[in-house]
C-alpha cells in the first residue's frame, strides 16, 4: 500500500479491508479469497499480530469478513465490505485528482 491521504486518513480496520481486496484470487470454481495470513497484514501495516487478530473479531462480527473452512489464511470479503473498499476507491480518486 502506498502513502496515499486517504491512507494517511483511514483507520487500519479499513486498511486489512482494502489488502484483503488487494489479495484477492479467483478459483477455477469461481470461489472468490484473499490467501494472506494475519501475520503478513501485521508485517505490512507494521501493527502487531494481536492488534490484527482483534481487529479480526471485529470485521467478522460487523459481517465483513468471514473464514474460508479451517485453513490459516484464507478470507472472504462480504459484499458489504466489497462495497465500502469500491465507494472509497471513488473518494480517493477524487481527492488524488484534486492533488
Amino acid at each position: 500500500m502506498s502513502n496515499t491521504l486517504m491512507e494517511k486518513l483511514t483507520s487500519n480496520r479499513y486498511k486489512i479491508l482494502k489488502i484483503l481486496y488487494e489479495n484477492q484470487v479467483k478459483k477455477a470454481d469461481g470461489t472468490i479469497f484473499a490467501p494472506i495470513t494475519q501475520v503478513e497484514i501485521a508485517d505490512q501495516l507494521k501493527i502487531s499480530k494481536i492488534t490484527v487478530n482483534s481487529i479480526f473479531k471485529e470485521l467478522q462480527a460487523d459481517g465483513l469478513v468471514g473464514k474460508i473452512g479451517s485453513v490459516r489464511g484464507r478470507y472472504e470479503l462480504s459484499e458489504k465490505a466489497l462495497m465500502i473498499i469500491e465507494q472509497m476507491n471513488i473518494i480517493n480518486e477524487k481527492l488524488e485528482e484534486d492533488r
